[in-house]
């Protein structure tokens, strides 16, 4: 079995800071970091005590792993810059860490008799000197080239405690999603509730302050309980009725503006788009309630939230 030594960074962004703390925290040996940013592969070599390289061709020379933690659109560029630096990349493994993107982006790896694997955390990392301390929650999924060096990250993954999920390349853009729907669209969605409560007179203060009690207990009721039985509220009781008073309020929201100082003019969807979320939303609930409740006759709220053309 191969060992994860010798891993060296290209980019020296949060995901590059993150990742290297990580990995020498748990025995791992790094390299290093090369970033056309000077500064940053500086502080991120200081960070988890390697070496800064000024040239591409150097950190490739001294590693047996290669990480391009870059930004997505940038991958396939430095990949190119990679094949053209001269460098023999023979028996290397090649990695990115993208949620999006396949090893496949790493065109002509069998050529060059490199082992090419995507490595994605789910995990939103927002602090590049922080983040590696709350990494041991992440399921990290791995994508790629079946062999000695996939088997090496994964049991170095997993040794670190962490869940590790084999998934494939086609599978990499719904898995994406997936990850954008639990994270980024929960912002949104907390978002658009607040701007609501703003709009019938709250602060921006007072409405976070009521939301983030609501939103934390449903989280951890879905963590305690699993999805089906965290559901509550007027879909999961069959309430058309008040699904009906929401439907209404949204779709006048416009027409009906609260004319008072403080209070937020515009929502953030108009109201045709709010009851278009609204209703999808609800249809979806359904779904989950029909899963709860087998018995529950749910035809009369699927009339009122159907989309209509």
């Amino acid at each position: 079995m191969k060992r994860l030594d010798n891993i060296g960074f290209i980019g020296a962004g949060k995901v590059g800071f993150t990742l290297g703390k990580y990995f020498i925290k748990h025995g791992a040996g790094l390299s290093g970091y090369y970033s056309k940013n000077a500064s940053s592969a500086k502080d991120a070599a200081e960070f988890t005590g390697s070496r800064q390289y000024g040239r591409l061709e150097e950190l490739v020379a001294s590693s047996d792993v290669l990480f391009l933690t870059v930004p997505d659109n940038s991958i396939r560029l430095v990949w190119d810059e990679l094949l053209a630096c001269g460098v023999n990349l023979s028996g290397k493994l090649i990695c990115h860490a993208s949620g999006s993107l396949s090893s496949e982006i790493f065109n002509e790896a069998d050529q060059c008799e490199v082992t090419a694997l995507s490595l994605h955390p789910l995990f939103a990392i927002s602090d590049k000197y922080r983040s590696f301390e709350q990494l041991h929650k992440a399921v990290f999924t791995i994508e790629g080239e079946p062999g000695e060096w996939r088997d090496t990250m994964r049991n170095f993954i997993e040794g670190c405690g962490n869940t590790v999920e084999l998934i494939a390349a086609k599978d990499k853009p719904l898995y994406h999603a997936a990850a954008v729907v639990a994270s980024n669209f929960l912002v949104g969605l907390s978002y658009l509730s607040s701007s609501l409560l703003e709009y019938c007179g709250f602060s921006e203060e007072s409405a976070k302050r009521a939301l983030l009690p609501l939103m934390e207990g449903s989280l951890k009721n879905v963590i305690s309980q699993g999805t089906i039985a965290a559901l509550t509220g007027p879909v999961e009781r069959n309430d058309c009725e008040t699904v009906r008073k929401h439907i209404r309020a949204l779709s006048e929201m416009e027409k009906n503006k609260v004319e008072q100082a403080g209070v937020k003019e515009e929502p953030v969807l108009n109201s045709q788009e709010a009851v278009l979320l609204y209703q999808s939303m609800t249809r979806l609930l359904m779904e989950i309630g029909h899963s709860k409740h087998k018995e529950t006759d749910y035809r009369l709220m699927e009339d009122i939230v159907k989309l209509r053309t």
